[in-house]
């Protein structure tokens, strides 16, 4: 009897550790961006967006560099006046637009802490993305104000887009409690063509975790089988100014090949954009939490810069 209870108490130990040393090489995960993240009060031009992602580890790729993580977005964007109840054209300081696509992204993190992504997008721009309804949904079901004007939104186009960001490490001080990385960012395509270069730094008042073991980037996913005590838990502080030289934006200039667009407006060509925000994660559960300011975005003497937030949360699987 006592030689049978210690076979199955052995048995047990070694299934949980085979389970306790998984690799983790999926994550499922939301991310929300919304400009009442920050105050209440504003509800305008970027005013909400919801996606859904999945992450994922090609199947028998081992455990070497360049790390390559797969990943499947799907989501809707919606942009307003900054009002959204402008019901006459007058009124409309920036035009309607809703914006429903799916994308996928390769990841790419090398051992000297470099990141490439490499995304493409297809969806559409217009009514048919439903982002009007989606908003005045959204409003009713929490008590706000009527939206109005989403008559006069832009018309419906193909919306296909590449994207491409590059990330290099460039330096790390106080025991790698502090370090920065260049980037450089390209958008392409029939949504948005820009050129962006920026900086991000992170601040820790522990170690800072390798880019390609962090949720910097969104790497936290591993071929290796760790333990939970070998997963190292990070929270940490990131600021990140980008400049973007615009060319297009077609969720303010509507179509261009041929735009029927009721309301529409140039754009300004350079651009100011600031992310700050902190990171955590542990084990499985990772959170973001993040600020983002805009400088102006429209050729229009009535609009002003933009400031929203977003939040983003996920579980390795």
């Amino acid at each position: 009897m006592r030689q049978t209870a210690f076979i199955f108490i052995l048995c047990l130990t070694f299934q949980y550790q085979g389970q306790s040393q998984k690799p983790f090489t999926k994550e499922l995960g939301i991310y929300t961006d919304n400009d009442a993240y920050t105050n209440l009060y504003n509800d305008g031009y970027y005013t909400n967006g919801f996606t859904l992602f999945y992450k994922y580890l090609p199947k028998n790729k081992i455990a070497t560099f360049p790390k390559k993580i797969i990943e499947w977005n799907l989501g809707v964007k919606m942009y307003t006046p900054e009002n959204g109840k402008a019901p006459t054209i007058s009124e409309q300081d920036r035009p309607f637009a809703g914006y429903l696509f799916g994308n996928g992204i390769l990841n790419y993190f090398y051992e000297n802490e470099s990141y490439l992504k490499l995304g493409l997008s297809l969806g559409i721009i217009g009514p048919s993305s439903g982002g009007g309804k989606i908003q005045a949904k959204f409003h009713k079901f929490f008590g706000m104000y009527g939206v109005d004007g989403w008559d006069y939104q832009i018309k419906d186009l193909l919306a296909l887009n590449a994207n491409i960001l590059y990330s290099k490490k460039l330096i790390h001080f106080c025991g790698e409690r502090v370090d920065m990385h260049g980037l450089a960012e390209l958008n392409l395509g029939t949504v948005e063509t820009n050129v962006g270069l920026g900086i991000m730094s992170r601040f820790s008042i522990s170690p800072l975790n390798k880019i390609y073991l962090s949720g910097t980037y969104g790497s936290l996913i591993d071929s290796r089988p760790l333990k939970k005590s070998l997963r190292i838990p990070e929270f940490f502080v990131f600021f990140n100014p980008m400049i973007y030289y615009r060319a297009y934006d077609a969720t303010i200039q509507g179509s261009m090949f041929s735009d029927k667009s009721p309301v529409t407006f140039d754009i300004e060509p350079i651009l100011y954009s600031i992310e700050t925000g902190i990171i955590f994660q542990m084990y499985r559960i990772n959170v973001k939490y993040s600020v983002t300011f805009n400088s102006i975005e429209v050729l229009n003497d009535k609009v002003y810069g933009q400031t929203y937030g977003t939040i983003n949360i996920s579980y390795i699987l």
